[in-house]
């Protein structure tokens, strides 16, 4: 049975719609291209967004997937081919010594955490040794510090008797000695000439 309708579109032109029994032809068949199809899922786009690149609906893709196992190994092709180059790219980085690379890398493919979890059981006992290395530190500053003023103490209470002894001494003696502390100190003053230039 053959319909004709004839009519004015918008005051245009005339609108002739001729139709058979038959049934609609509604949308052309969508055939993907493979090869782009494997290209949008090397660069790491989703099912979604490879349908919106090729204009398709996902319920579309999806029933492509079902249907042809050559659009889907395209898919997995591209998505394959996509993930070796950025783990080459990666790996290329790690070994130059990118730290960053090498980290991830790390994580990645070696299950490598930087998390320290060995030591969270003993983190109070890890504390105490901390406390005590810092305690043996003060004691060591401090016995250091006692050392040298017994030692200073020492030298002025030499001092003290020395000049008690020359206190008791004659004219003669004190003569004696006072040559005697002027070498001493000549001497003393070499040496630290000495060590001062070194």
């Amino acid at each position: 049975m053959a319909v004709t309708v004839k009519g004015k579109v918008s005051g245009k032109a005339n609108l002739t719609l001729v139709t058979s029994g038959k049934k609609k032809p509604g949308r052309p068949k969508w055939l993907p291209d493979l090869a782009e199809v494997e290209k949008l899922a090397s660069q790491g786009l989703s099912n979604e967004q490879i349908a919106q690149a090729l204009s398709v609906s996902p319920t579309t893709l999806y029933a492509h997937k079902a249907q042809y196992s050559e659009f889907t190994e395209a898919i997995k092709r591209g998505s394959a081919k996509g993930a070796a180059a950025v783990t080459n790219s990666l790996f290329t980085k790690a070994v130059s010594g990118d730290t960053t690379a090498c980290i991830f890398y790390l994580k990645a493919r070696s299950g490598w955490s930087d998390k320290i979890t060995a030591l969270e059981p003993h983190q109070g006992q890890a504390d105490q040794w901390v406390h005590k290395l810092q305690h043996d530190q003060k004691l060591a500053e401090g016995k250091a510090a006692h050392e040298y003023n017994v030692k200073i103490g020492q030298q002025v209470a030499d001092a003290a008797k020395e000049c008690l002894r020359i206190l008791e001494m004659s004219g003669e003696e004190l003569l004696a000695c006072k040559d005697q502390i002027e070498a001493e100190f000549a001497e003393s003053e070499k040496k630290h000439s000495k060590q001062a230039a070194n």
